[in-house]
């Protein structure tokens, strides 16, 4: 049973690898990148390994103790990040397999942490990849794979779902996991849609919309540009990815709550008022930190100069931060990027096509 459920979560992966090789061919054939093999070859490779350990596995017990279900856990984790640090490998993005390695765990685990030191170089199929790490890692490879396949025992898929999802209220999404599975991938789809609409509305192209509407869901943090969301020196992107990160913070079954009508479970979640009330409550210690630094002699003129100027930008910049910190999203926004929006504020408004929306909340970088 145990080989069954791992084969089957990466048989799950394999495809998206695979739709990522095929981005890579699309740029491959337009720009004439060269990761389409680095990302076609992995994919096969981890198709073909997920169908054999299926296939030994598929006539096992289906009787598992409790601690089997963390053994799957972690036994999927561990093949994944070996199997998806193949294409950072292939592609020669990381010289040493404990650079690759590291950044693959990661991105399924959401953490952030990044030793990518050229990311504006590498091809868009690597750099989608690398995003969908992360948003497979936000809700978890396990609770995708039970969307698709039933393990026909109840007790099995909870112990199984909660060893993979911890703190997910699961039995009051549904009478089955595979349901509950279903309609949490459904939340989490809808809103990793809702999110690229957004930032495609704004200065980012299509392809970094994908990439960061996944990363930004996931709470992850992982960009396509060395200088992340500083990139396009924009307030609107960072409200945006201040509200997704926020919301995306919260627990999912709340959405599914709204939906279903239950607006009680939903004010009175304990964890939503603590949430909010630990953000707002930091807000508001950044901004007094920020206006008291100014007054005094502890900083430097170079140093002041890098922070936000007027209330608007200062309470955006505390705002950014906190909820960026508090989902574990970890996404930055330099402080040079200030100064650098100021000198160039002329520059940008006459050479660049700004969107309705960027207009009135910031400018495009310049590309």
């Amino acid at each position: 049973m145990k080989k069954k459920v791992i084969g089957q979560n990466l048989i799950m992966v394999s495809l998206l690898m695979l739709a990522s090789s095929f981005v890579a061919l699309y740029y491959n054939i337009k720009y004439e990148e060269t990761d389409f093999l680095a990302l076609l070859i992995p994919s096969l490779m981890t198709l073909s390994v997920g169908f054999f350990i299926f296939f030994f596995g598929r006539k096992g017990s289906k009787k598992m103790r409790s601690e089997d279900n963390f053994i799957v856990v972690t036994a999927t984790w561990l093949i994944l990040t070996v199997l998806g640090m193949l294409p950072y490998l292939f592609n020669g993005s990381f010289e040493k397999i404990s650079d690759a390695f590291f950044e693959t765990m990661s991105g399924f685990s959401t953490t952030g942490a990044t030793v990518m030191t050229d990311i504006d170089s590498q091809p868009h199929g690597i750099l989608l990849w690398r995003s969908v790490t992360q948003w497979l890692g936000g809700l978890g490879v396990i609770v995708l794979t039970m969307a698709f396949f039933s393990q026909k025992n109840k007790a099995h898929e909870t112990q199984l779902f909660s060893a993979e999802s911890p703190g997910i209220e699961v039995d009051k999404l549904g009478s089955r996991i595979r349901s509950t599975a279903q309609k949490l991938w459904v939340i989490y789809i809808v809103l990793t849609v809702l999110c690229f609409v957004a930032y495609y509305l704004g200065p980012m192209n299509f392809f970094d919309a994908v990439c960061h509407s996944m990363t930004t869901v996931a709470t992850g943090g992982f960009s396509t540009h060395q200088s992340s969301i500083g990139y396009w020196a924009s307030p609107y992107i960072e409200y945006v990815c201040t509200l997704f990160m926020f919301m995306c913070g919260l627990t999912l079954s709340l959405y599914y709550f709204l939906i279903i009508g239950r607006f009680k479970a939903f004010r009175q979640n304990e964890e939503l008022r603590w949430y909010v009330g630990i953000i707002v409550f930091s807000v508001a210690i950044f901004i007094f930190l920020f206006y008291s630094l100014e007054y005094t002699t502890v900083l430097t003129a170079e140093q002041q100069s890098s922070f936000p100027m007027g209330f608007e930008e200062t309470f955006r910049t505390s705002l950014f931060n906190v909820v960026a910190i508090m989902t574990s999203s970890g996404y930055p926004v330099l402080r040079d990027l200030y100064s650098r929006r100021r000198e160039y504020k002329d520059i940008l408004s006459a050479k660049l096509k700004i969107s309705p929306l960027v207009r009135i909340f910031g400018l495009r970088a310049v590309s």
